[in-house]
C-alpha cells in the first residue's frame, strides 16, 4: 500500500494537484478503447472497487473494510461526518471527492470530474477503492460511468452493494414491494416526462428536496420548485391525500424521520422547511385494479401499460462528448472551496463511533441520554457537546460531531455583508466602476474579492443573491401596508439569525415564525392573532423610490382563503431629520443606551451619557469634544474609546434623539462603517423610585436613601435625610452629596424575584461604609405617563389616543390615576394597588362614551431597567361586558415621550395611525432594540437598492 502524508492540509493540497494533473488529460480522452489504451501507453491494468457505506453511520461490511485498507488509493463521497472521520482514521490519505461540489457548478460537471478522479490511478495499474454513501449504484451517475469506462478499457471493475435508502424505507414503513407492486421515480424526471404516478402501486419519489435543481448548494437546497411537484401530485391523488416524508436514520439509536402530511399541508412554508436534499416521498396505493384476463392467461399476473414518452429508453452515460470533456478541462483551475469543511476529530465523534459497536452504550443512550453522556459512562465530552447529543436530534448530533455549523458560501456572505453596511456598498460601487476600465472586468473583480477575503467570482455572486433573499429576513427589513385589511407588517432584522429578527403585525409581535423560500409563515396556534403565509418579492425595476412587496394569505381559524387576501406594499421610508442644537445650549441630550459592533456582532449594551460639555461611555469621561450641530467628535481620549465621531439626530419615526457613528482605538484607522448605534432613553433614575434601607446587620441609619418622583416632575428627587440638589445619575451610577458632607455613590441592580437594590458606598466624614440596600415595590415606582395600545377585533394591537397618568395621591400612599385624551381628562376613583403583583385595578361606572371602555381595569407594571422604560400590560372593559380572557391593553412611558405618537395629521405620506404604529414598534422591546426601526430600514433600503438594482442593471446576472 502506498504511503502518503497523513495531515489533512497535505491531502487537500494533493487533491488540488491531482485535479490539475487530470485536467491535462482532457484532450487525450476517447470513447475508443484502443485509442484510449494507446494514449495511456498500454500500461498495466488497474482495479476499481466501488462500495457503499450504507445509510447508517459506518455501515460497512467486513470485506469493505478489507478493500479500504488494501487499496493503493481511496476516494469517498459520504454525507455524515461520523463516517468521514472513520474513513480518515482508517486511511488518512483518502481523498474526499465531495470537495468537487461547488455552489456555482452544475452537478453533472462534478459527476464527470469524480469519474475521472477514480479512473486516473486505475489507468496507471493501481487498485482504487471508492466509497459512496448508501448503495453506490442508486442515484450515482459517476459510479456507473466509472465502472462502464473501466471495463471498456480492459480494467477490472466491480461495484459492491450497500444498504440503500429504499431498503431502509421498506423496513421502516413496512412496505412489501411485491404486493401490489412498486414504482420509483426521481421527482424532477417524473415532471419532465409528464409521467403520472401509478395510483395502484406503492410509489417512491426520490430527491423531492431539489426539484428542477441541477446545481449544488453546500448549505442545502432552496427547492423553489417544490410547489410544482405538490400541485402535480394533487392532480393525481387529490388535494388532501396523505403521503409520508421519509429520511432514513443515520446514527445509532436515533429513529428515522417519518412524517405523514396531507398534500395540501406540504404547501405550507414551515412544513417545506423540513424537506431536505435527502428527503424521499412514499405514496401508498390509492386505487384497486382488476386483472386483465388475457394477460393473466399469458403471463400469470396483471400489469398496467406504460405511457409513451419522447425521451429515449436508454441514455448513454459513458461518452466523451464536448460537455463531458469540458468538465474535465475545468479542473485546471480547481481549488478547494472556501466553504468546504474538513472533518476534525471531536469527542462527540468518538462517542458516536463508540455507539456503532457498543450495544450497552446504545441501550443507555436510548434510555437515559444524560447518563450515557456523563463522565462516568463516556469521559471527555464538553458541556456544549453533551447538550447537543442529549437532544438526540440528527441535526444537533451532526453539529456536535463536526464541531461547528457549515458556513454560508463566500458569495452569500459577501451579499450579507453588503446588505449590513452601507459604507461597504459605497466602496464596492466604486470598485465596479473601476472594473469597467480593466481589460478583463471579471478577472479584476475576482482578484479584488480575494484581496478582501472573499474567494468568489461574478457567477458566485449571481448564484448567491437570490439565495440570500430566500433564506434571510435581512433584505426585507421595513414596513408594509395592506389597505384592504388595514394591517401594517413590520420586519426588523440586521442579523444572519432568523431568531434575532422581530416581526410585528400592527403592534402585535409575531412569535414562533418560520421563513423559507422568501415566505414568512406563522400560526395562530402559537399564540399569534392569526395565521399568516406571506411571500416577499423585489420590484422588477429598482428605481430610487422602489417598493418591495409582501403578498399572501392571513386568516383566523382552520380554513385558509382560496386566494391571496393580503397584498402589502412597502411604505415610504422617511428621510433623516438632522437635529440642530440651539445656540447657547450646553446641557447635552442626556442618557442613551447603545451597542458596539465587536468581533462580527453587535455587543451587549453600554450606557452613553451626553452631558453637553462632556460625554460618558460606561465609566469613561470624554471632555475634549468638537461639536457641530448634531455631530460630536473627539481624539486621543485614551482607552477603548480613544477616538470617536458620532451623529445625534432626531429619529423620524419617533421624534426622539438617536445616535450612530464610530469609535476606534489609538493607532487604528477610522472604521469605514458605523460600529456604534443607540437611542435616547428618558429619566432612567425614576424607575428606581422608592426607599432603600440597610440590609439587616449592615448599618444603623434607618433610611439612608430615598428616590422619589411624580408624573409631573422633570426628574426624580434624591434624599439622604433632606432632599439633595447636587447629584448626578449617569450610565446607571448615582453620585450624591448631602449638606452635612455625607456622600453616596453606587449603582442600582436587580436581585432575586425582581427585588430592586442599591449597591454602593456611604461616606460620612472620613468613615466609609459599604451599603447594600433593598427597596420594596411601591406605587411611587410606577409614577409617570403612559402611551397605550388596544387590541382590536382581528386580534392585533393598535395605538390608542388615550394616555394614562399615574401619580401619588396627596392624602395617602396610594396611586392617583387619570385618563387623558388630548385636551380632555377624567380621574379614576377607587384605585387599588397590589404591591405583591405590582399592579392596580379599579371598578368605576364611566357613562361617557369616550371613557366607557375603561370602566374596569386590571393592569400589572414592569420596567426595563436598562432604558428606564416603564410598562404595563392588562385588561380594560366596559360595564356589562365579560372580563377579557387575555390582555387587551398595553402601555409604555416611552410611547408617551414620542412626539410622533401624539400627531393628529398625516406625515411623510402616511396616515396618522400608521405613523403611530411605526413609532410604537420602534420603541418596543426596550433594550433588546437599541437600534431603531428607522436606522435598520433606511440602511437596508440603500443596500437592497444597490444589491438588487445596480448589480442587476450592470448585466452581471439576472434576478427573478
Amino acid at each position: 500500500m502506498m504511503e502518503l502524508p497523513h495531515a489533512a492540509a497535505g491531502v487537500e493540497k494533493q487533491l488540488e494537484q491531482l485535479m490539475r494533473e487530470i485536467a491535462q488529460t482532457a484532450d487525450r480522452l476517447s470513447d475508443n478503447a484502443e485509442l484510449q489504451g494507446s494514449a495511456a501507453g498500454e500500461g498495466p491494468k488497474g482495479k476499481l472497487i466501488i462500495m457503499g457505506s450504507g445509510i447508517a453511520s459506518v455501515g460497512f461490511t467486513r470485506d469493505t473494510e478489507m478493500h479500504i485498507k488494501a487499496a493503493d488509493y481511496v476516494f469517498y463521497v459520504v454525507t455524515d461526518a461520523v463516517t468521514k472521520i472513520w474513513i480518515k482514521e482508517s486511511r488518512p490519505d483518502a481523498y474526499d471527492l465531495s470537495a468537487l461540489y461547488s455552489d456555482s457548478k452544475p452537478r453533472y460537471s462534478t459527476y464527470m470530474q469524480m469519474t475521472e478522479a477514480m479512473l486516473y490511478y486505475v489507468r496507471q495499474g493501481k487498485t482504487v477503492a471508492a466509497i459512496y454513501y448508501g448503495h453506490p449504484g442508486v442515484f450515482a451517475l459517476s459510479t456507473h460511468r466509472a465502472v462502464s469506462i473501466a471495463r471498456r478499457e480492459g480494467h477490472h471493475a466491480i461495484m459492491k452493494p450497500g444498504i440503500s435508502a429504499l431498503d431502509c424505507l421498506c423496513a421502516d414503513l413496512g412496505v412489501d414491494p411485491s404486493y401490489p407492486g412498486m414504482q420509483t421515480m426521481e421527482a424532477t424526471d417524473m415532471l419532465l416526462r409528464g409521467k403520472a404516478p401509478d395510483t395502484t402501486m406503492h410509489v417512491v419519489l426520490w430527491q423531492v428536496g431539489l426539484v428542477g435543481v441541477t446545481g449544488f448548494r453546500r448549505r442545502g437546497y432552496l427547492n423553489r420548485n417544490f410547489n410544482v411537484l405538490v400541485e402535480f401530485l394533487q392532480q393525481v391523488y387529490g388535494r388532501d391525500y396523505v403521503i409520508t416524508h421519509y429520511i432514513a436514520a443515520h446514527y445509532p439509536t436515533i429513529p428515522p424521520i417519518i412524517e405523514r402530511w396531507k398534500l395540501s399541508e406540504l404547501l405550507r412554508p414551515d412544513v417545506q422547511a423540513g424537506i431536505q436534499g435527502l428527503s424521499t416521498f412514499y405514496i401508498p396505493p390509492k386505487d384497486a385494479t382488476e386483472c386483465c384476463v388475457e394477460m393473466a392467461v399469458r403471463i400469470g399476473m396483471a400489469k398496467p401499460g406504460s405511457q409513451p414518452w419522447t425521451y429515449p429508453a436508454h441514455k448513454d452515460i459513458d461518452r466523451y462528448d464536448e460537455r463531458e470533456v469540458q468538465a474535465i478541462r475545468e479542473l485546471s483551475n480547481f481549488r478547494i472551496p472556501a466553504d468546504y469543511q474538513h472533518p476534525e476529530r471531536t469527542r462527540a465523534a468518538d462517542f458516536m463511533l463508540e455507539l456503532t459497536h457498543n450495544l450497552e452504550l446504545q441501550k443507555l443512550f436510548e434510555r437515559d441520554p444524560s447518563a450515557a453522556l456523563s463522565g462516568d459512562s463516556f469521559p471527555g465530552l464538553g458541556a456544549w457537546e453533551r447538550r447537543l447529543l442529549a437532544t438526540r436530534q440528527p441535526s444537533n448530533i451532526s453539529c456536535a460531531v463536526k464541531g461547528a455549523d457549515t458556513p454560508r458560501s463566500p458569495g452569500e456572505q459577501w451579499i450579507i455583508d453588503l446588505l449590513a453596511a452601507s459604507s461597504l456598498v459605497e466602496l464596492y460601487s466604486g470598485i465596479l466602476e473601476l472594473s469597467e476600465t480593466a481589460a478583463d472586468p471579471e478577472a479584476f473583480l475576482k482578484q479584488w474579492h480575494e484581496s478582501q477575503g472573499y474567494p468568489i467570482s461574478v457567477s458566485d455572486i449571481g448564484a448567491a443573491l437570490p439565495n440570500v433573499g430566500a433564506t434571510l429576513l435581512l433584505p426585507w427589513t421595513g414596513a408594509y401596508y395592506c389597505p384592504e385589511s388595514d394591517l401594517t407588517l413590520i420586519v426588523m432584522s440586521d442579523s444572519q439569525k432568523l431568531s434575532d429578527c422581530l416581526i410585528y403585525l400592527n403592534n402585535t409581535r409575531i412569535r414562533k415564525y418560520s421563513f423559507a423560500n422568501a415566505t414568512l409563515f406563522w400560526s395562530q396556534e402559537d399564540g399569534n392573532p392569526c395565521h399568516g403565509m406571506l411571500t416577499f418579492s423585489m420590484p422588477v425595476r429598482m428605481t430610487d423610490q422602489f417598493a418591495r412587496l409582501a403578498e399572501g394569505k392571513i386568516w383566523r381559524g382552520d380554513h385558509p382563503p382560496e386566494v391571496n387576501n393580503f397584498i402589502a406594499t412597502e411604505l415610504p421610508c422617511p428621510g433623516q431629520n438632522m437635529h440642530e442644537k440651539e445656540a447657547g445650549i450646553d446641557s447635552g441630550y442626556g442618557q442613551f443606551v447603545i451597542q458596539l459592533y465587536q468581533e462580527g456582532q453587535w455587543s451587549p449594551f453600554y450606557q452613553l451619557y451626553d452631558g453637553g460639555s462632556a460625554l460618558y461611555i460606561g465609566n469613561k469621561r470624554i471632555s475634549k469634544l468638537d461639536r457641530s450641530g448634531g455631530t460630536v467628535c473627539w481624539l486621543q481620549a485614551g482607552g477603548a474609546f480613544d477616538n470617536g465621531c458620532l451623529t445625534i439626530y432626531m429619529d423620524p419615526l419617533t421624534g426622539l434623539p438617536a445616535v450612530s457613528g464610530c469609535i476606534w482605538v489609538e493607532g487604528a484607522s477610522m472604521p469605514t462603517a458605523d460600529n456604534l448605534r443607540g437611542r435616547w432613553v428618558p429619566r432612567p433614575l425614576s424607575v428606581w423610585a422608592g426607599g432603600y434601607k440597610h440590609m439587616e446587620g449592615q448599618g444603623h441609619v434607618p433610611t439612608p436613601l430615598t428616590v422619589s418622583c411624580s408624573s409631573s416632575a422633570t426628574d426624580a428627587a434624591v434624599y439622604i435625610g433632606d432632599q439633595l440638589t447636587n447629584y448626578t445619575f449617569r450610565n446607571g451610577t448615582l453620585h450624591a452629596v448631602a449638606q452635612d458632607g455625607t456622600a453616596i455613590e453606587g449603582t442600582f441592580q436587580l436581585a432575586e424575584h425582581q427585588q430592586r437594590c442599591f449597591v454602593g458606598g456611604l461616606i460620612r466624614g472620613t468613615v466609609e461604609e459599604q451599603l447594600l440596600s433593598s427597596s420594596q415595590s411601591s406605587p411611587e415606582a410606577w409614577c409617570g405617563r403612559y402611551g397605550t395600545i388596544r387590541k382590536r377585533k382581528d386580534g392585533t394591537f393598535l395605538p390608542s389616543s388615550i394616555m394614562i397618568s399615574i401619580s401619588l395621591a396627596s392624602n395617602s400612599d396610594g396611586p392617583k390615576v387619570e385618563l387623558l385624551d388630548k385636551d380632555r381628562s377624567i380621574a379614576i376613583r377607587n384605585v387599588v394597588y397590589n404591591p405583591q403583583h405590582r399592579g392596580i385595578a379599579w371598578h368605576e361606572q364611566l357613562n361617557d362614551t369616550e371613557w366607557s371602555d375603561y370602566s374596569n381595569a386590571m393592569i400589572k407594571f414592569h420596567a426595563d431597567y436598562v432604558t428606564g422604560e416603564l410598562m404595563f400590560v392588562g385588561m380594560c372593559w366596559a360595564d356589562g361586558e365579560d372580563t377579557p380572557g387575555n390582555a387587551n391593553w398595553r402601555g409604555s412611558s416611552l410611547w408617551a415621550e414620542s412626539p410622533v405618537y401624539h400627531i393628529a395629521s398625516a406625515d411623510q405620506g402616511m396616515q396618522p395611525h400608521i405613523c403611530k404604529i411605526l413609532a410604537a414598534a420602534s420603541l418596543s422591546e426596550g433594550s433588546l432594540l437599541p437600534a431603531s426601526l428607522w436606522e435598520r430600514w433606511s440602511v437596508t433600503r440603500k443596500t437592497v437598492g444597490f444589491c438588487y438594482g445596480a448589480l442587476r442593471e450592470r448585466m452581471f446576472f439576472s434576478i427573478k
